[in-house]
């Protein structure tokens, strides 16, 4: 390869070249952007590169230690991508996923894994789930989760659209429960369904 070519495909001047093949500019003495050039030049790794200029640079020491983290990081990071999810008001209808009405973007480990229409989210209003959820907090729910006996669910009342509270099991019965104790709780009636479980909160700042 040229010093022409390879400056070029290093991204840095002819002369540098040059002053490196006479030994003017050591490795050692070289900023790091101008190492990962020359090594990505010449397709060497890190290794290759301290093996060829006979000479361990404690700079790539460093660049080693920083790619075997980042390697940590995504081999134990959690899978996330962007959901794209329709929003109501507590009090209101049902969501709809026709991309009409008003949507939240959200990206979540909490929710990865699901299907666009296994999600929405109710804006909440009100105080009746203080102090856990406030007026405006937004609510991520998936569709038709499995209901359990302390989880925050959505349900749909007829004429009332979807409210926000807590599923308690009490003997044969199940409670909608406000955490505002000033709230009493009062019986999952009959025509009421539990629309979906809460998996994760979007607070408001």
């Amino acid at each position: 390869m040229s010093q022409v070519d390879l400056a070029a495909k290093a991204g840095v001047s002819q002369s540098l070249i040059s002053s490196i093949e006479k030994g003017a500019i050591r490795p050692e003495r070289m900023r790091l952007e101008t190492l990962l050039g020359l090594m990505k030049a010449l397709r060497w790794s890190p290794e290759e590169f301290e093996e060829a200029v006979g000479v361990k640079l404690p700079i790539l020491e460093q660049l080693k230690m920083r790619e075997t983290e980042e390697q940590i990081l995504r081999d134990h990071a959690l899978p996330v991508k962007t959901h794209i999810i329709p929003i109501v008001d507590a009090g209101a209808g049902l969501p709809s996923w026709t991309d009409t009405g008003e949507q939240i973007e959200v990206v979540l480990p909490e929710i990865s894994g699901y299907d666009r229409r296994d999600l929405f989210a109710v804006r909440v209003r009100g105080d009746s789930m203080e102090p856990t959820l406030s007026e405006g907090d937004i609510v991520l729910f998936v569709r038709d989760g499995e209901p359990e006996s302390g989880k925050i669910v959505a349900v749909h009342v007829p004429d009332d659209g979807l409210i926000v509270k807590r599923l308690q099991r009490v003997g044969d019965a199940w409670l909608l429960v406000s955490d505002n104790p000033a709230h009493p709780p009062r019986e999952l009636e009959d025509g009421e369904r539990i629309f979906g479980v809460a998996k994760a909160v979007v607070r408001r700042v």
